[in-house]
């Protein structure tokens, strides 16, 4: 479960945004902070202390990675979701767990659990 954690939410798909929260939400997370942009997501970073990040790695023109990059500095664990068939946009530099849209709440939550399992070690 994810029982009261907060979460940063990347994803610039509306419908796939609001599902997502609803998938969070459903297994316990608390405070969910959603952002369709790179730009807006490093600004509500500004003021919001996630425990864990859900970054859509294809954001239109952009991508999530400068986002990662700052999670990594905060040592913030957190999931990419990509809809593509594998993980070229992904650099390996990055050991967080990807998963493949459309996700499931089942496989959303293992992979949260596994991110955060591996940070606090």
């Amino acid at each position: 479960t994810l029982d009261g954690l907060s979460i940063l939410l990347v994803e610039d798909q509306l419908v796939i945004a609001m599902d997502a929260e609803i998938m969070l939400a459903s297994k316990g997370a608390g405070a969910i902070e959603t952002a369709a942009s790179p730009a807006e997501a490093l600004r509500k970073l500004a003021n919001f202390n996630p425990d864990a990040a859900v970054l859509d790695v294809n954001l239109g023109t952009e991508t999530s990675l400068s986002v990662a990059e700052e999670l990594v500095r905060r040592n913030i664990p957190f999931v990419f979701a990509t809809g593509y068939g594998d993980n070229i946009m992904v650099p390996q530099s990055f050991s967080a767990p990807t998963i493949r849209k459309p996700y499931d709440e089942q496989t959303l939550s293992r992979a949260l659990n596994s991110a955060l399992r591996s940070a606090s070690r």
